[in-house]
């Protein structure tokens, strides 16, 4: 198979097509690919640029703006030669990666992203900063993290009140007994509290 093509994408538009609530994306996507090889063995070549792009799952309030991205393919692996973001804030994401075009292998990848004061929770009752390195590998379905993490500082807010009593609901399981495959997401993480956190209206430093 040999083709070609030239991109000029919103994501916001792909993503209304999609319907990917509660994901809301934006951005343009644009460069131009060249394909060729077999399905089995696909290669590809060329260029794409994500420029202006925004993330924002609103259920969660996570906010990423100002991202950009460079990837090309370079014959059986496509790379991502740089990729950031910003919190709205001061906080940053940076990372680089690649993913080998085998589905045979079911498309291998792995990639490390560096958090520099990233705060990409926009809430009321949490809010900290994120910094460290992580490393994510994997395949289709399967993800691997490891890396370190320090949250500096970490404020955690309460409600003043506890929510009145919860109404009792009868629920008819549907599908019982049944097994559904999980993602697997194994990690290897390490996280640590530096500074002093708060949990309102209690202040703790450790």
């Amino acid at each position: 198979m040999t083709g070609g093509a030239s991109l000029a994408v919103s994501l916001e538009r792909v993503g209304t097509l999609l319907d990917v609530q509660p994901h809301k994306i934006q951005g343009l996507l644009a460069g131009r690919l060249a394909f060729s090889g077999t399905f089995d063995r696909p290669v590809l070549d060329g260029d794409l640029r994500l420029d202006k792009g925004r993330y924002e799952h609103e259920d969660l309030g996570i906010l990423l703006q100002d991202i950009s991205a460079v990837m090309d393919g370079n014959g059986e692996i496509l790379n991502l030669r740089q990729f950031k973001a910003s919190d709205g804030k001061k906080g940053t994401i940076q990372g680089m990666g690649e993913i080998r075009l085998d589905p045979g292998a079911r498309f291998p990848y792995q990639a490390t992203l560096t958090l520099d004061d990233l705060s990409p929770l926009h809430r009321d009752d949490i809010l900290g900063n994120l910094n460290g390195t992580l490393s994510l590998s994997g395949r289709a379905e399967e993800t691997s993290i490891k890396g370190s993490l320090r949250v500096r500082p970490l404020r955690l807010r309460l409600p003043e009140r506890l929510p009145p009593d919860v109404v009792k609901l009868d629920v008819e399981e549907i599908g019982k007994g049944l097994r559904r495959p999980a993602a697997q997401v194994p990690a290897r993480l390490r996280a640590s509290l530096t500074g002093s956190f708060w949990i309102s209206p209690w202040i703790f430093r450790p």
